[in-house]
């Protein structure tokens, strides 16, 4: 049989456009299989490497059977055992397997090993294979450029069958990641094969993922991570039309973490995407998504051509605060930072604007929020909010119908606020009582700058670093508030009311008007946070006031 060596090297090596050396040969008759003990293929000559594309330690081939009987080989199928294949990309950025296939040059065709012509002189025309498999197989991958140690995954199994020049071939293969228990397989159809871009040649597969960490694919793929990680499982249906590409299937992201942040819960995932490859744009025909037992709607889609931008609706009914809390945080930042809670919510949102900036984003929509507690990083207690409502108008948010308490103080009204990245506030406040001592232990000490860092899950678009100022140096705005008790030591203001100036690090009570110890006081009270140490001015008319009350309450204090 070793005979019929030289004949199966000329067709593989018409098949492949590379030279083929195999290994003597064996005969099988049950069933019908020539086993080569070894087989090489050759590198791109233009790559000058001393490794082989290839390096097998089986080649089984399996011939047609009349035609052997005739002295001729005709390949039907093809299984190559613990394949050993070198995936290489040059500085150029072209990567040696897309000349697999590609007629030999003239200046190749000359070289020992090229593709021989047939006994009468045509070039042989290259085999229809029924099948083609890989089993047990080991891909590196390595970048010329890079100059960084080549990824490895082992234990790769691919079968193509019908495999023919210009028609369509099924497919069926699974492959383990490092780490062990990470497996990925798939199968489905695809063809005729694109040999000048076999990345574009159109595939239908249904994917299967068990357990696979996003990091370490994204590795292997040179896929920038960007700090990004999760172990996904479940099943795509995937539809591949260079530029085109369409996923629809169901995803569990366990341990999801990016830019820094990590999510205890997992995210469930039931999508249908389309994207746009050539206009780097992405749809959302299909988006239901539950982070633990917290659902939300997604639709709409983003573009991440430069600047990378979003048009994305989400709505949630009776979700949990602490998980949407957790996830958005992923997106906003620092916007973010500091801020947790737990309690209920429920809205709709519709979000335009570009990805790596959150405070530049447009917003509407409204929502409610009940029986939650809110922990801010500028407050040392957490806000109890019975009930708020609030709306979204681009730039602009507002509560209303807010029932909060705030340590001993419960808190009633409205706020809005407009322009985030340069906040003006209007507000209308009630508090049953303000205990100074308590207050001023409530207040945080704010930082003069803070760094923003955004995540974007698409992939041209980087982590965002900025510097901005505190909320207190850029905020600025107007409005009322109405104290039924302050108290500070034994000095207690009753129905103390006051319009209310903000202007960067500078608030104005002016005129406050308030009832003391029988009789009023009025006047102007004008804090400067932004000094060091804070500076307070205050003007006042008192009339009326029992000064013996006073006296009493300060002996009683």
């Amino acid at each position: 049989i070793d005979h019929f060596r030289p004949e199966i090297e000329s067709q593989l090596q018409a098949a492949l456009g590379r030279r083929v050396s195999l290994g003597k040969l064996h005969l099988s008759l049950i069933p019908l299989t020539i086993r080569a003990d070894a087989v090489t293929i050759a590198e791109d000559p233009r790559f000058h490497r001393k490794e082989p594309f290839v390096e097998a330690e089986r080649l089984l081939v399996r011939p047609s059977f009349w035609p052997l009987l005739r002295g001729q080989v005709e390949i039907d199928a093809l299984e190559l055992q613990c394949p050993r294949i070198e995936l290489v990309k040059d500085i150029a950025g072209r990567w040696n397997y897309e000349s697999l296939g590609a007629p030999p040059t003239e200046a190749e065709a000359g070289k020992p090993g090229a593709s021989e012509p047939a006994s009468d002189g045509t070039p042989r025309a290259m085999p229809a294979l029924f099948r083609v498999a890989i089993r047990d197989g080991r891909i590196s991958r390595a970048d010329m450029a890079g100059g960084k140690a080549p990824q490895v995954i082992d234990h790769i199994d691919l079968q193509l069958a019908d495999f023919a020049p210009g028609r369509q071939f099924t497919i069926e293969g699974r492959l383990q990641l490092p780490g062990g228990g990470q497996a990925i397989s798939w199968e489905g159809r695809g063809g005729p094969l694109v040999r000048a871009d076999p990345a574009a040649t159109p595939l239908d597969l249904k994917l299967r993922l068990d357990e696979v960490d996003l990091a370490r694919l994204q590795s292997f793929s040179g896929a920038p991570s960007g700090q990004t990680g999760a172990i996904v499982s479940g099943e795509i249906n995937l539809r591949s039309r260079t530029p085109k590409l369409e996923l629809a299937g169901v995803l569990t992201l366990a341990d999801f973490q990016a830019g820094g942040i990590r999510l205890t819960d997992p995210i469930q995932a039931d999508l249908a995407l389309s994207a746009d490859l050539a206009l780097q744009t992405l749809t959302i025909q299909r988006g239901a998504v539950s982070l633990g037992a917290t659902p939300l709607t997604l639709s709409g889609g983003a573009s991440w051509a430069a600047p990378a931008r979003i048009d994305l609706q989400a709505q949630a009914k009776e979700a949990g605060l602490a998980r949407l809390l957790a996830l958005g945080a992923l997106f906003a930042g620092d916007a973010l930072a500091g801020v947790a809670g737990s309690g209920t919510v429920s809205f709709r949102l519709h979000a335009i604007g570009p990805l790596d900036n959150f405070e530049a984003l447009s917003l509407t929509g409204d929502g409610t929020l009940g029986g939650a507690s809110l922990t801010l990083p500028a407050l040392a207690k957490p806000v109890a909010v019975r009930h708020a409502e609030f709306q979204f108008d681009r730039q602009s948010a507002r509560v209303l119908n807010l029932a909060a308490t705030l340590g001993s103080s419960a808190i009633s009204g409205s706020f809005g606020r407009q322009d985030f990245a340069a906040p003006r506030v209007r507000f209308d406040l009630s508090f049953a009582q303000i205990i100074v001592g308590e207050w001023q232990s409530l207040l945080r000490e704010t930082q003069a700058g803070q760094v923003t860092r955004i995540f974007s899950p698409l992939p041209a678009v980087q982590a965002a670093v900025k510097v901005r100022p505190s909320l207190l140096e850029r905020i600025s705005g107007q409005g009322h508030i109405r104290v039924g008790a302050l108290r500070h030591d034994a000095l207690v203001l009753t129905r103390l009311q006051s319009p209310v100036t903000l202007s960067r690090s500078v608030i104005e009570l002016k005129p406050f008007s308030a009832e003391v110890c029988g009789g009023t006081q009025t006047g102007a009270i004008k804090l400067d946070l932004g000094s060091s140490p804070a500076r307070c001015e205050i003007s006042s008319v008192m009339r009326k006031v029992d000064a013996s009350l006073g006296k009493s309450a300060k002996q009683e204090g």
